[in-house]
């Protein structure tokens, strides 16, 4: 939760600076904290597979999660997602993460 609210102001901070106005920012940004605050808190879990010997398994879902990942950024790059992409991305991760 601290990430989250840390990265959430920093970037806020950050961002506000820039003089250019015509950019809604703020929204994505959230979203993308948000999204990352959730995958750091999966970290343990992959650890614990790793601990118990689950490596091919492991770097197996990996690959397939990095291939969804890069397939769903493209497509959203492709349709206009703009600032949305990263999101869109780290969604797709937790998305395969869950499944």
């Amino acid at each position: 939760m601290l990430l989250v609210i840390g990265l959430t102001a920093g970037g806020y901070v950050f961002f506000s600076q820039s003089s250019d106005i015509s950019i809604d920012w703020i929204a994505p940004w959230v979203v993308l904290c948000a999204f990352t605050g959730i995958d750091i808190c999966l970290i343990p879990v992959w650890c614990l597979l790793e601990g118990c010997n689950q490596v091919g398994r492991l770097y197996t879902f990996r690959f397939v999660q990095g291939v969804c990942a890069t397939v769903v950024t493209w497509i959203a790059i492709v349709s206009g997602a703009k600032l949305w992409t990263a999101s869109i991305s780290c969604a797709t991760m937790l998305v395969c993460s869950s499944v």
